[in-house]
């Protein structure tokens, strides 16, 4: 597509026989890549042509890889996935490259041809991926070996990551026709999911406090994703969520402005801190300062949820 769009910027400047064969008609083979580019410098012309064989890496990568996911309800994190791909192809630094032949045009702007082996590229994909697989073995043995319900959510979430990158370097490895077991990383990762939805389910919260609308905007997002919230009852894997908040009112030009400092703290069945946080939320009213507060309120919440709640908890990597 980039290459189609050079093309035709290039012909919007003038007819094609100002332009030399060897760059508007460019052939490939199974062990180079070729990139053309177009600059007033040549090492801009050079930036273009390396996006240009990015671009051809990155339409050649079948979503059929990740299409292969069982659930449909996924379709949206395969898009995600499909996206991500792109993002690391666009940022991928290649190591070395063969300009073949370069002029300087009449209307004083450059033009070059590029050239990459894929093996130069296969071989940093593997290098990256076999780091990968060897974090991926790590943090989850450190899953398995864990009794902490905390700490291995926290390793399951850094798997899962990890997963993700694993299957976004094979559907790369893949394009370039190496032959990887995409599937077995999308299986392993579906795996991990499943095992941290029910960790999910094994968490309780219960949730101690001084202000009641804090508490039901920290209940109404836990819930979102996923967990219980209940009262009165503990057990071996009850997380306590306690927090203490302040309050203060100052009004400039008739306008009621409230500053909430929330402290949380994560607490274990025994009541020992795990994690601290500190939030700071402002709401404004020119009505009075209970209704500068509701709007304080409404912007914790929106933080939450937009944030996700779990980070201010320290339940996310």
């Amino acid at each position: 597509m980039l290459k189609i769009l050079i093309f035709l910027l290039l012909l919007s400047c003038g007819t094609k026989s100002q332009y030399p064969a060897w760059f508007t008609n460019v052939s490939q083979n199974n062990t180079k890549i070729y990139g053309i580019g177009s600059g007033i410098t040549i090492e801009e012309a050079k930036k273009v042509a390396l996006s240009d064989i990015a671009s051809q890496i990155r339409v050649s990568v079948s979503s059929s890889t990740i299409s292969t996911m069982r659930d449909d309800s996924r379709i949206g994190y395969e898009r995600g996935l499909i996206q991500d791909i792109s993002n690391k192809v666009e940022d991928t630094i290649i190591p070395s490259y063969n300009v073949l032949k370069s002029e300087n045009l009449q209307d004083g702007r450059f033009i070059v041809l590029i050239s990459v082996e894929k093996i130069v590229l296969i071989d940093q994909y593997n290098t990256e991926l076999s780091t990968i697989n060897s974090q991926i073995t790590n943090s989850y043995n450190n899953y398995l070996d864990s009794q902490d319900i905390l700490k291995k959510r926290l390793y399951l979430e850094h798997t899962i990551v990890l997963s993700r990158k694993a299957i976004i370097l094979s559907s790369i490895l893949s394009s370039l026709s190496t032959k990887v077991n995409i599937q077995n990383y999308i299986n392993n990762m579906e795996r991990y999911q499943e095992q941290l939805d029910k960790n999910t389910r094994q968490i309780n919260f219960t949730i101690e406090g001084d202000d009641k609308d804090i508490k039901e905007i920290i209940q109404k997002n836990l819930n979102f994703q996923g967990f219980n919230v209940q009262f009165g009852h503990k057990n071996e894997n009850t997380l306590i969520v306690g927090f203490s908040s302040k309050e203060f009112h100052n009004t400039i030009f008739d306008e009621n402005i409230i500053k909430l400092t929330i402290v949380i703290q994560l607490k274990n069945n025994n009541n020992n801190i795990t994690r601290t946080n500190v939030i700071e939320i402002n709401g404004s009213s020119i009505i009075n300062k209970e209704d500068a507060k509701r709007v304080a309120i409404k912007n914790l919440d929106q933080k939450f949820s937009s944030e996700g709640i779990l980070s201010f908890l320290g339940l996310n990597n």
